[in-house]
């Protein structure tokens, strides 16, 4: 009877501990993205980036590439958008989604909103976002209307 008694005692310690490893898991997971669409980027550069790729590296359809920075690509899509990873004096910095290469084609209501941004360094082609503080909400409406150019749209050299 005692061994019996030792059986079950361990298996409710062992049950304990399964139930706190499942609360403690359920206390790092992420906020719903619903949850984190209420609010806006952090402005530090850093942070801001962290945040972005961990809720992009949530959605399924996304790739991302890394290199000295990430590449972000809709599976269903030939375009990217890059985000900063390094800061490079005036050039670049953490916190930037800039476009691609510069013969890319989007359609014209991603053509819309990237004429909007500024300059990327001297080029004329190339262009820069700067999403810290900025609606997290907004800014992956925006990275999904980029990403999803050839996507049943009409199609615009990008300017």
């Amino acid at each position: 009877m005692s061994f019996n008694l030792d059986k079950a005692k361990i298996e409710l310690l062992i049950l304990e501990k399964k139930l706190e490893i499942l609360n403690i898991q359920e206390q790092a997971a992420p906020l719903k993205k619903s949850e984190e669409y209420q609010i806006n980027f952090s402005n530090d550069g850093y942070e801001a980036s962290e945040q972005i790729l961990k809720l992009l590296n949530s959605d399924d359809k996304y790739i991302i590439n890394y290199d000295k920075w990430y590449e972000v690509w809709d599976i269903n899509s030939k375009y990217n958008i890059v985000i900063e990873n390094y800061n490079d004096g005036e050039k670049a910095y953490r916190g930037l989604i800039t476009t691609g290469s510069p013969t890319k084609i989007y359609s014209v209501k991603a053509n819309e909103i990237i004429r909007e941004w500024d300059k990327y360094d001297k080029s004329c082609i190339r262009k820069q976002y700067d999403y810290r503080g900025k609606n997290i909400k907004e800014t992956l409406n925006i990275i999904d209307i980029i990403l999803q150019s050839n996507i049943n749209n009409k199609h615009t050299t990008f300017l």
